[in-house]
This record gives structure tokens, sequence and C-alpha cells, in this order.
């Protein structure tokens, strides 16, 4: 049962129309590809190849070799009802992959250290409504009957980011770096093993994500928020040439 303190009502979410509704999900061909058999053990053979690497350059210690070769375990796949949108019989569901336990939490948690910190200093970032509520104050307007107050949202962002131009998108900003102890190169890779052994079980099914990144994974919210500072930049300096 949801209950839609907003709405003055309740709907009845049932445990049918709950997997009927993630199956939908999971049976979208763009973005996720059943398996036969679960890979979990291949993709922590790569991981565990490229964390050994940094610890052949002394970039880690045998202590770190083994909190990032934490996780055996293939993550289980839900969904969260988006209540706040628009529906009429049953509401959007968000895509959600629990990482715990997986092969690949400990290394997403090693690159948003430094994703995390590039996130903030990106100047167009919120972290909540009252952060936005002071940037608004801060701003001076001088012609207001001229100034428009406009919004601009991504559908399904998370799932939707190119593996390609999302690694990209954050390598500019890995790149702006002080330090690269840690080489843009080195972090790009382990971004990508991530993003690509990203596998989840729906009762005894095995699907792969094959598009987007995971909402779950620890890097996931900083790898989105670098991409859109990306588009975004990219997108007004286009709408400047006009």
């Amino acid at each position: 049962i949801i209950k839609l303190a907003d709405k003055g009502g309740i709907v009845v979410m049932d445990k049918i129309d709950y997997e009927g509704e993630r199956l939908k999900t999971l049976t979208n061909k763009t973005h996720y590809k059943e398996l036969d058999t679960d890979p979990s053990s291949e993709f922590k053979s790569e991981i565990m190849t490229e964390v050994e690497k940094l610890h052949h350059h002394d970039l880690i210690t045998e202590l770190e070799i083994d909190h990032l070769a934490e996780g055996n375990d293939t993550p289980c796949f839900y969904a969260m009802p988006k209540i706040h949108k628009y529906f009429e019989k049953l509401p959007p569901l968000r895509p959600i992959c629990s990482g715990i336990g997986s092969c690949t939490v400990r290394p997403s948690e090693f690159v948003d250290c430094f994703l995390k910190h590039l996130c903030s200093k990106i100047p167009t970032i919120l972290r909540d409504t009252t952060d936005f509520i002071k940037k608004i104050r801060a701003c001076s307007f001088t012609d207001t009957r001229n100034t428009y107050l406009v919004t601009k949202d991504v559908e399904s962002l998370y799932p939707n980011i190119d593996h390609t131009e999302g690694i990209d998108a954050c390598k500019i900003y890995l790149e702006q770096r002080k330090s690269k102890t840690f080489s843009t190169s080195l972090l790009a890779k382990l971004m990508k093993l991530v993003l690509k052994s990203n596998v989840m079980t729906f009762g005894s099914r095995i699907f792969h994500q094959v598009k987007g990144t995971a909402m779950g994974t620890p890097m996931a919210v900083s790898y989105a928020n670098l991409f859109m500072n990306w588009f975004e930049t990219n997108m007004l300096n286009e709408y400047e040439k006009l």
C-alpha cells in the first residue's frame, strides 16, 4: 500500500503489480540483457587484475587490496515507486540495483572518492532546497521584466548515460586535478569496469545492465552530476553562439 499524503488517498500496489512493473523495466533491451549464466566471477577477476596493478605500482597497500577485493554477491534488482510523478493507475518505478556485497561496490567507492571531490567544485550544483533558495537570493537581476526562471528535467537520467560519453565527461574533470597520483586513465578504467560489470538477479533470472549506470552503486550520483555539468556547459555554450 502506497500512501499519497499530498493527494489525499492511497494506491494499492500488490506483489503481482510490483513484480510485473519491475520485469517491464528489465525487459527493456536498450538497457538490459537477460543472461543464461551469472558472469559475476569473471567480472570479479577483471576487477582484481586492475587492483593488483595498483599494488604493483605501490599505489595501494595490502590492507587496501583486501578492502577492494571484498564482495562476491550478485546484486538484487528492486525499485522504488515515484509517488511524486503523475500517474493514473500505478506510479512509475525508480530502478535500483542493490550493490551491497557485490564485486563492484568497493571499486565504485574508491572512484567516488575522486569524483565526489570534483562535484563539490561545480558552481551550479544544488545540495538541497535550502541551498537553492540561498543561491537565488544571492543573484542580482538588473532587468526583472526580461528575467525568466526556467527548469529542465532529464527523463531517466541514470540508465541513459552512454558509458563512453559519461566516462569521457568525468575524464575532463579528473584532468583538472593538481595531484594525479592516481592517473585519470587508471580511474577511467575502474569506472568502465564498474559500469560494465553491473549484473543483477530478479528471482532466479540474471540480467546485465548494458547501458547507463545503476542507481545503487556508490559512484552513480557523482558520475551523473559530472556528466550533466559537462552536458549543460556544452549546451549553454552552443546557445550563446546563436
